[in-house]
């Protein structure tokens, strides 16, 4: 099947690079995300982020996914200006021979 049942969980907002940022997490009811894969996650999520430009308050919102194998994504959404959204990417990949 194509499409398998995943989980929304929000943990909530934090601060992050001087930016406010809502967080969730996507998951699926078999296989959580780790608590390793969430950390490294936060660790790597500054470098996701873009610097203020001064004009509008600073605020994004990252989505932390698993994906149908070991791997995970994190994506950064942040507004820009005042009417552009960017987002940035990053993924984790799974570990040789599985």
């Amino acid at each position: 099947m194509a499409f398998h049942d995943k989980e929304l969980t929000v943990p909530g907002t934090v601060e992050v690079a001087d930016r406010h940022v809502k967080r969730y997490h996507i998951d699926r009811p078999d296989r959580c995300l780790e608590p390793e894969v969430v950390e490294a996650a936060y660790a790597y999520l500054p470098k996701l982020l873009p610097g203020t430009d001064g004009g509008i308050p600073p605020a994004s919102w990252m989505v932390l996914h698993r994906g149908g194998d070991s791997g995970a994504n994190l994506l950064a959404y942040s507004w820009f200006w005042d009417n552009v959204l960017e987002c940035r990417i990053a993924v984790a990949g799974q570990p040789v021979g599985r």
